[in-house]
């Protein structure tokens, strides 16, 4: 038996009828995928990849070459208006250490090729606890091949993010229509904060890319009827959520989100168990290597990076005023006093410091922490504050005062909008949108994230 049939919950009805196609000639008119099959009998070695790409047609291709284009034109056309007349921005904090790091790599690369050890100097430069190694080491090998130069990161990050936007059409396609993913990759084209993110050498913009990937890749699996197709997809979505983790350590709730849905999804008990269980196994091995080096130079098991216990004191400590989630420009100097203190006291390195500080405000007033976390779900109706920062303190010379104006009133009108758009979509009629369920989930493990924190 070398098949594999999705569960029978919620299950679409493939939306064909409109170019004369009966329901009772399609093995599977659930899915697109299984339409492709049967259509695509003849050419069974092809199947895999129809079904992977999901492009079925000259007219998909067309647009997404003309969607690829244009979300490259915005972000070239972007980079032109900021960085025009010797204009520049200054790579600063995270930012910053990204890069710096980044120089640690490359070294490490130039003496392995060279034949020797890295030496200790590009070694302490390229680990950091603070971070996962993965930004700082897709940037390394940026500027082994051209140069340790910001405009290097850029180019990259601007090809992630172009990418970024076919593989939001592809997954609105799988769920919804076409129509409607034409119009999600031409959101993630213009959207303000994205385009900003693409100049940057920050890790969001990668960290997206191969989330989005896994994620279609999940959608695929719970789609095939092959079963030695579905595992080979349950490991490469296992890989790719390993990278993202490896990017950015908030991809850990959506590990565990993909493996449930995957389970509910898929009939046939044992399945249902395995393709999960591979999947997360394959995350695991994947981000083995740096838990790792993290344990060997810390001394201690730190999951994936030190940040998320900073992170978890600046939204769970004393001084944070009242009304407020978090309040990092004010409690900061205050948190850095008490966990040095701490640290010296408990002979504790102060990430330990700030964990355990944290712990013991959350404990002592467990209310007060329900509430914070409220308050710190604003957040997802905030305008994005780093767009604002980066054009208002980090460019020099200033933009226009014209052109600076105009790209905070589009930050402060496409959040609104994105918004909207996206609890209209998720309000959709069933037909309208498979798989609400998992973006749900999605969310709601995000929203896990920022509560805490």
């Amino acid at each position: 038996m070398d098949t594999l049939e999705p569960a029978a919950k919620d299950l679409p009805v493939c939306p064909d009828e409109k170019r004369g196609r009966a329901a009772s000639t399609r093995l599977d008119a659930r899915w697109p995928a299984a339409e492709i099959q049967q259509r695509s009998s003849t050419h069974s070695g092809n199947i895999r990849w129809q079904e992977l790409l999901a492009v079925y047609s000259t007219r998909d291709r067309v647009t997404i070459l003309l969607l690829l284009g244009f979300s490259l034109l915005v972000r070239i056309v972007a980079w032109q208006l900021i960085f025009s007349g010797n204009r520049h921005a200054g790579e600063v904090w995270d930012a910053y250490g990204y890069y710096f790091r980044a120089t640690g790599f490359e070294q490490m690369l130039l003496d392995l090729f060279q034949g020797r050890f890295p030496s200790d100097e590009a070694r302490l430069i390229a680990y950091s606890s603070h971070w996962p190694p993965l930004q700082a080491g897709l940037l390394s090998l940026a500027f082994l091949l051209f140069g340790s130069k910001i405009i290097v990161g850029q180019a990259m990050m601007v090809s992630l993010s172009t990418l970024t936007t076919l593989f939001v059409y592809l997954i609105t396609a799988k769920v919804s229509s076409r129509r409607a993913a034409i119009i999600a990759a031409m959101i993630h084209a213009v959207y303000p904060s994205f385009i900003h993110l693409s100049l940057r050498l920050l890790s969001e913009t990668t960290y997206i890319f191969f989330s989005l990937l896994a994620i279609y890749l999940v959608l695929t699996l719970v789609e095939t009827t092959r079963r030695r197709w579905a595992w080979l997809l349950a490991v490469g979505a296992g890989l790719l959520l390993g990278l993202s983790a490896l990017a950015r350590a908030a991809a850990l709730p959506w590990v565990g989100m993909l493996a449930l849905w995957i389970g509910w999804r898929i009939r046939g008990t044992r399945l249902r168990l395995l393709l999960p269980a591979a999947m997360l196994a394959v995350t695991a091995v994947t981000v083995l290597p740096w838990e790792v080096a993290l344990f060997r130079a810390e001394g201690r098991f730190v999951l994936l990076a030190t940040s998320g216990e900073e992170n978890l004191l600046r939204g769970n400590n004393p001084w944070i005023p009242e009304g407020f989630g978090s309040h990092g420009l004010l409690t900061m100097p205050k948190m850095l006093e008490a966990s040095q203190q701490y640290a010296e006291q408990h002979g504790v390195s102060d990430k330990e410091a700030d964990r355990e500080l944290a712990l013991i405000e959350i404990r002592k007033d467990p209310a007060g922490f329900v509430e914070r976390g409220f308050y710190k779900l604003r957040e997802l109706w905030s305008v994005d504050s780093d767009i604002v920062l980066f054009i208002l303190t980090i460019i020099y010379p200033p933009l226009r005062a014209g052109l600076a104006a105009a790209i905070l009133l589009a930050t402060l009108a496409a959040l609104p909008i994105l918004q909207a758009l996206a609890v209209w979509g998720l309000l959709a009629p069933k037909p309208a949108l498979r798989a609400r369920e998992l973006f749900v989930a999605l969310t709601a493990g995000t929203m896990v994230v920022i509560f805490v924190t």
